[in-house]
């Protein structure tokens, strides 16, 4: 069977379920829990989208700053949004990781990208 098999398949139970719920009072709560398991088995078979990984996966790197260079904020302490890892004495914004080494968050749009393709990689097999 493939995926799209899959997910016309489970569309179909689904829609039985939404059927027979409004049919039975008293089955309708089981029905409904079917009907809940089955949308989340449709949300696995079908691709991520950009919006949901930068949901799940994108953070940012918060910067501290404790003085100035050359009439600029220096920023020494760098904090990531997604999990409050901090990275200490990096002046140069640009050589921040892409990825938080602590929770793999994507913390620039080339890594969100990188997560992107990964996950197309992964739902073409």
């Amino acid at each position: 069977m493939t995926r799209e098999e899959a997910i016309m398949q489970i569309e179909s139970l689904k829609n039985y379920c939404e059927y027979m719920a409004d049919g039975d009072e008293s089955g309708a709560y089981v029905y409904d829990l079917d009907k809940q398991a089955l949308d989340l088995a449709l949300a696995a078979l079908r691709p991520v989208s950009r919006e949901q990984v930068e949901k799940v996966w994108r953070g940012e790197w918060m910067g501290s700053a404790d003085g100035y260079a050359d009439g600029e904020l220096v920023y020494d302490t760098w904090e990531c949004s997604h999990c409050g890892h901090v990275i200490d004495e990096e002046d140069d914004p640009d050589m921040l990781p892409q990825f938080c080494p602590k929770c793999y968050a994507a913390m620039t749009d080339e890594a969100v990208e990188m997560v992107m393709k990964r996950m197309e990689e992964l739902y073409e097999q």
